[in-house]
């Protein structure tokens, strides 16, 4: 009799067993009323999600472009710019490109309001005429006499946060090998300091001691009347 009730005991546990499997089974795959099957683990909700994500990061659009102040787009690249050391170090600023040596007066009435008023120095050079300054918010200009640009020039003490740039790049922040990479080896390198030059005309470009990148930078010509 005590067999018999042992052989009934396994023989239930079995089926307790059995029915336990297969209610598992089912907690993770349902079955719905047409035959198809939907996955409702954790597992498969996370991965989806995870899908989900990576589709909206990739699909999100274009970031919007930095501007400067009169909404010129500011790029992180430097533009390839064909031609001499001439080209490659006009300045392009607020939408105006310009040079040493260019006609003062049509320069500024396009660049608009100056940041302080204009000064004027007179240069320790025999014979030469009173200088003029003109400041804005990212560099200042110099005028000779004559009306010409002589200087343009710009650092990050005076303008810590300068956007101004030749159209090539050139500009505050950038690095040694950067500035090779655009204007090639320079003329003369005192170790920090980089002096590109063409005849009389010259762009000089200082990195700081610390780190390595550009802090000041300076175009000039001196074959042009004082």
């Amino acid at each position: 009799m005590k067999k018999k009730i042992i052989i009934l005991m396994a023989a239930i546990c079995a089926i307790c067993a059995a029915g336990c499997a297969n209610g598992k089974t089912e907690s993770q795959t349902g079955t719905l009323a047409l035959g198809t099957t939907t996955t409702t683990s954790a597992a498969a909700q996370t991965t989806t999600t995870i899908e989900a994500a990576e589709t909206q990061v990739f699909t999100s659009g274009t970031a919007t472009p930095k501007h400067d102040e009169n909404y010129n787009p500011i790029t992180d690249e430097p533009t390839a710019v064909e031609g001499g050391l001439r080209d490659k170090a006009k300045i392009s600023y607020r939408g105006v490109e310009f040079n040493v040596g260019d006609k003062a007066a049509d320069v500024i009435a396009k660049l608009g309001d100056q940041s302080k008023p204009s000064t004027k120095s007179q240069p320790c050079i025999p014979g030469a005429g009173e200088l003029e300054y003109f400041y804005y918010t990212d560099l200042y200009i110099c005028v000779s006499q004559f009306g010409q640009i002589t200087d343009i020039g710009f650092s990050s003490f005076e303008y810590p946060d300068s956007i101004a740039a030749t159209v090539s790049g050139i500009k505050l922040g950038i690095t040694q090998a950067e500035c090779k990479a655009i204007l090639g080896e320079p003329d003369e390198d005192y170790g920090g300091y980089f002096i590109f030059k063409d005849g009389g005309y010259s762009i000089s470009v200082i990195f700081a001691e610390d780190e390595d990148k550009a802090t000041s930078i300076s175009i000039g010509d001196m074959d042009l009347p004082l």
